[in-house]
């Protein structure tokens, strides 16, 4: 079932506009979509947490109903100062729990790394928490990931919109996207530039980034933001997780809770349910400590 959520909010955030979706009060619980998804993504997890604390869902910069980046670079760097800044104005700064998924992981992460005093502690699913190889994705999408980091690459994505149009719905067991959704994925629809205003405003260059930019194995990411994040893991920080590969490296970590839902990388649309049960009973543990 799907709930209603509150309208977006929106924050100035380095000359650019950034949405972001709030509920609830009390200590900040962040939701951190990933790629080429939007703040959407939570609307069946997000109603059903507001009584936890005060539930903040940004658009990522040049996603969802955030605007695109004015300068047009979507590196990690600017996605992070993005991020940085408005995470700063709607306060939280303390006390921050972390809901992560897929690109919005890797941010995530490396947010915690940089302000480990914050964290009350991290959730996480199907994303990104050290470089990874191909062959360490599942075999039918090996392929379609090494296009993407191919010359193909932006080709792929600005001008046949192949996250949007085949990536996004083979990543759900439903397969389609619920009809509420096209207005999200027609926001992907022009080569870099802005689409409709009934529609959002959102460059289709912010969701080439991410595949073109992950690291892919400890090598190619040396020195990257990504590899870095691991110093985000402690003992110390309570943390929940969804298995997502390398799974076997999560399971190392101490201080851990695990739950296994069904669904594929978008679990938000096939387990929703689960997912927020398993994160709430999570909460509380925390709230016991």
């Amino acid at each position: 079932m799907t709930v209603a959520i509150s309208k977006s909010t929106h924050a100035r955030v380095h000359r650019a506009e950034m949405a972001y979706l709030e509920s609830g009060a009390g200590d900040p619980i962040v939701f951190l979509h990933g790629n080429p998804t939007s703040s959407f993504l939570w609307r069946n997890v997000v109603p059903h947490l507001d009584g936890l604390g005060r539930c903040i869902a940004p658009d990522l910069i040049g996603m969802g109903d955030s605007d695109p980046a004015p300068d047009g670079l979507y590196t990690f760097a600017e996605h992070r100062r993005y991020l940085d800044e408005l995470l700063a104005q709607v306060g939280a700064t303390s006390q921050v729990t972390l809901v992560l998924h897929d690109w919005g992981g890797a941010l995530g992460f490396d947010w915690a790394r940089r302000h480990p005093a914050a964290i009350k502690g991290i959730a996480y699913m199907e994303t990104i928490v050290r470089p990874f190889s191909l062959s360490e994705l599942p075999a039918p999408v090996q392929p379609v990931f090494a296009a993407l980091r191919s010359p193909a690459g932006e080709k792929l994505i600005l001008d046949e919109n192949l996250f949007v149009e085949k990536i996004l719905p083979e990543a759900i067991i439903r397969g389609a996207l619920p009809r509420s959704t096209t207005s999200t994925a027609a926001r992907f629809g022009s080569r870099g530039g802005a689409c409709p205003p009934s529609s959002g405003h959102v460059s289709c260059r912010s969701t080439a980034s991410p595949p073109m930019l992950s690291p892919r194995s400890p090598a190619t990411a040396a020195g990257s933001p990504v590899r870095r994040s691991q110093a985000a893991h402690s003992g110390r920080i309570p943390e929940f997780s969804s298995p997502a590969p390398p799974s076997g490296f999560c399971r190392s970590w101490p201080n851990q809770t695990e739950v296994t839902v069904p669904g594929r990388h978008y679990i938000q649309e096939d387990s929703p349910h689960w997912i927020r049960c398993a994160i709430a009973a999570w909460y509380a543990h925390l709230e016991d400590q």
